[in-house]
């Protein structure tokens, strides 16, 4: 199952919509607004869940995608089936404030004048990006499978990313594996180490990981880890960056 039917899944165990029927309490002849049950998203992705309205009053559902607030530009505009309860919307910045709204396309039986909209406001989740990698070569002491002490020349690499301005990101997660980004995305890579920074410090300092082997392809996955009041469940998409270790 892919990373994104994952979020989906547990959306649906989080949020479950049910089939009202709401009238505005401030004009009876209007059709009330339209819940929005839950929001999970991804860097480029929202997957918004809304509620039934039971009954033959609406053709479907009208749900809007803005940048920004309630005035913003409109992203995407659908209008979806009366018995659809959700919509993914694809292509979106990360990190980035969006506001979505839904209302109800009255039928020509259902007796109401107009329908209201409902509104809420989500951001994206980030996307940190790895701006670079260093190496230091130096001496270290080991044991070697005799159980003589030796020293070898051995790699120690800073990897340092991007700062992201997010209130739904907690900290960021490192890790280290040996070998490329195809053998990593495979499951065929292994994992050398996990560094997590918080955010109260700098990323410009990055994360070390060492001792290292010298000349050896490794990559690093780097992330942002949601917080408690996130848009998103678990772990930020990652970037990727494969380096190699300096031959001395």
């Amino acid at each position: 199952m892919s990373k994104f039917r994952k979020l989906m899944a547990a959306a649906a165990l989080l949020f479950v919509s049910s089939s009202v029927f709401v009238a505005c309490d401030d004009d009876p002849n209007q059709l009330g607004p339209i819940g929005i049950n839950s929001i999970v998203t991804t860097a480029q992705t929202a997957y918004v869940q809304w509620t039934i309205v039971s009954g033959d009053y609406i053709d479907g559902y009208k749900i809007v995608l803005r940048e920004g607030g309630r005035d913003g530009q409109i992203v995407d505009e659908v209008i979806t089936l009366p018995k659809e309860t959700n919509h993914t919307f694809e292509n979106l910045k990360p990190n980035t404030v969006y506001t979505v709204s839904t209302q109800g396309q009255l039928t020509s039986k259902s007796g109401f004048s107009s329908a209201d909209i409902a509104y809420r406001e989500f951001m994206t989740a980030p996307y940190v990006t790895t701006t670079g990698v260093t190496s230091v070569v130096k001496p270290n002491t080991e044991v070697d499978t005799l159980g003589n002490i030796i020293t070898v020349d051995r790699a120690w690499s800073t990897v340092k990313f991007s700062q992201i301005d997010a209130v739904n990101c907690g900290n960021y997660r490192v890790v280290l594996y040996q070998g490329s980004e195809q053998e990593v995305k495979a499951g065929k890579a292994k994992t050398i180490g996990t560094e997590t920074v918080s955010r109260d410090e700098n990323p410009a300092e990055g994360a070390t990981f060492g001792p290292l082997s010298l000349s050896t392809t490794y990559t690093v996955a780097t992330n942002a880890i949601a917080n408690a009041s996130c848009w998103f469940l678990g772990n930020a998409d990652a970037s990727y960056y494969t380096f190699t270790t300096p031959a001395q």
